[in-house]
């Protein structure tokens, strides 16, 4: 049923619009672009997590699709019109194929207005834009944080960001536009006078962290974790922690913070740099840890000095990251209830472990992560905090390439494991692999496999109860 949407949607209106979307957040890269379209998506929710940016670039694309698929479409109209008046089947048939192939023609004739735009206007212009932001951030003299990691890069920034604003000139990279350009435009839009500058790295193949690292010469770094992702580009994780760990190129090990509850990340660092955990970092040691639906609450002591945190970022995995914010702001003069003031202020990211409450009911909505290190915190916080009866839904991850058995196996075991009284699986090609992890386990509750996620979503509010999460 799904795949046959798929195909319908090939051939509504906001096609075009799709294809153009999926060219620009493909970078117009034709080999990830066409990947993209390859996995046939379905148009008429491609753009969920975000929308297309209608610059001249995309408009134009757009309307070079729109031209040629409505086009294509009255010329084998009148084929098939013809055909039929005329007793001509090939001509009808040629028609009928010109119709169901349009959308696949385009997809592909797109291929080469990007190539040639890409060749001839695209790269010149960001050559010129990221050897401008080079000079610039070259030249700033505000302390510059590097954030990287398979996951919690956005969380991480923002985090800091809060800790640090109220008693400093702040600027960090928006949402997560991550991308070398995007950083680039960044650069271009600072005052000067900044006294943080705090940027993403997103890294998706490999050498990408060298390139952010130029780019943005950071005094410090952190690295949040390593995890299965992009792992059509890096293929393995040795490749994904060999390209973060060229960061050590362009910043001294001391000011370079990762991880270490990331124990994909920490087998390959070992004793290197300073590693934050749920435990703390070096002589700051994590006490008295509380979870809440929608807090976290310990006390960080370094000899006399003792920090308060209470924070809105949920579970025990976030420990590690609020220290290292903690570390990073008594390295630049805050003193504790200056730490403490600002981290109370902390919130979630959108869909990132980010609670609501609904009929009396706690929705912890983790939407965005697409990483086994996320799921595994949200089952920690799961099993860790009472609730009248726990309920977990889940799609599976994406981009995991070749690990997909693996990773999709891995996240049944776990999931049985953390015992819900409920799990809700969304019919896709990874369910089975789910399955197949949650039957290995001595899982309790009740398992239902919904083939209608938007639906299921929409209503929500009927299944659940007053108590639940």
């Amino acid at each position: 049923m799904n795949l046959i949407k798929r195909i319908l949607s090939l051939y509504i209106f906001e096609y075009p619009a799709g294809l153009t979307y999926i060219a620009q957040k493909s970078e117009y890269r034709i080999k990830d672009y066409l990947m993209w379209f390859w996995e046939l998506p379905n148009f008429r929710t491609i753009q969920t997590r975000g929308s297309l940016d209608k610059t001249k670039v995309a408009k134009a694309l757009q309307f070079f699709l729109s031209l040629g698929i409505y086009l294509q479409y009255i010329a084998a109209t009148f084929a098939i019109v013809n055909g039929y008046v005329n007793s001509d089947s090939n001509l009808t048939s040629l028609g009928m194929i010109g119709i169901i192939s349009a959308p696949i023609v385009w997809a592909y004739l797109l291929c080469l207005p990007i190539l040639l735009g890409r060749k001839l206007i695209i790269e010149p212009a960001e050559q010129r834009l990221l050897e401008q932001a080079k000079k610039i951030f070259k030249k700033h003299k505000g302390a510059k944080i590097a954030v990287l990691g398979s996951y919690g890069k956005t969380t991480m920034k923002e985090l800091l960001k809060t800790t640090l604003q109220d008693d400093l000139k702040v600027a960090a990279t928006p949402a997560n536009l991550n991308v070398l350009t995007s950083v680039a435009k960044f650069a271009k839009s600072l005052d000067g006078d900044e006294d943080v500058l705090i940027v993403e790295f997103g890294e998706e193949k490999p050498g990408d962290i060298a390139l952010f690292a130029d780019l943005v010469d950071p005094d410090t770094a952190v690295i949040t974790g390593v995890a299965p992702a992009h792992l059509s580009h890096y293929k393995t994780i040795q490749a994904i922690n060999e390209d973060l760990l060229a960061i050590a190129n362009y910043v001294a090990e001391d000011k370079i913070l990762f991880n270490a509850d990331s124990q994909m990340l920490l087998s390959h660092i070992g004793g290197r740099f300073k590693g934050y955990s749920s435990n703390g970092i070096d002589e700051w040691k994590a006490d008295k840890v509380k979870l809440s639906h929608d807090k976290t609450k310990f006390s960080l002591k370094n000899g006399r000095k003792t920090v308060h945190i209470e924070s809105g970022l949920l579970g025990r995995h976030q420990v590690g990251p609020l220290t290292a914010a903690v570390v990073i702001a008594d390295e630049l003069g805050f003193k504790p209830k200056q730490t403490e003031t600002a981290i109370k202020k902390t919130t979630p990211f959108e869909h990132r472990m980010e609670p609501r409450k609904l009929n009396g009911a706690w929705l912890i909505d983790d939407t965005y992560n697409g990483n086994l290190e996320g799921v595994k915190a949200g089952l920690e916080l799961l099993s860790e905090i009472k609730a009248k009866r726990k309920i977990y839904v889940t799609p599976g991850l994406v981009e995991q390439g070749d690990e997909s058995e693996t990773v999709h196996t891995e996240i049944g075991r776990l999931i049985g494991l953390a015992d819900p009284d409920r799990v809700v699986l969304m019919k896709n090609s990874v369910t089975d692999y789910i399955t197949t992890g949650l039957d290995s386990t001595e899982f309790s509750g009740s398992l239902s496999i919904e083939t209608d996620p938007l639906s299921f979503y929409a209503n929500i509010e009927h299944i659940i109860a007053s108590g639940d999460l």
